[in-house]
């Protein structure tokens, strides 16, 4: 049995979003709110590297952002926020200018 990837079945995302909304209430005994425009947001994001379990992930990551005091609200702003952080390059690496790795000097503390 096949089961097509979220990209090419995007009416199902609110169907998940609320079944995964309704475990995470449970989980964690927080009530969850998710905005029109956040759903929209979520229905509309490039799923097509990501499945579901990424997307029940997401859902939890964005209401341990949101929550405030067992009450959370997935905002679209939230949704745009978390996605642009996740899909980020890391800014962490540097190449030096002949392209090969940087080797950084040794912490004097550790040594």
């Amino acid at each position: 049995m096949r089961l097509p990837p979220l990209a090419e079945r995007p009416g199902d995302i609110p169907h998940l979003v609320d079944y995964f909304r309704r475990i995470i209430c449970h989980q964690y005994a927080v009530t969850v709110e998710i905005e029109t425009d956040a759903m929209k947001a979520l229905s509309q994001h490039d799923w097509k590297l990501n499945n579901v379990r990424e997307l029940r992930n997401a859902l939890v990551s964005l209401v341990a952002s949101c929550v405030d005091t067992h009450h959370a609200t997935v905002t679209e702003k939230a949704v745009q926020e978390h996605f642009s952080a996740t899909q980020a390059p890391p800014t962490s690496t540097q190449v030096p200018e002949n392209g090969g790795p940087e080797i950084l000097p040794a912490r004097k503390d550790l040594t």
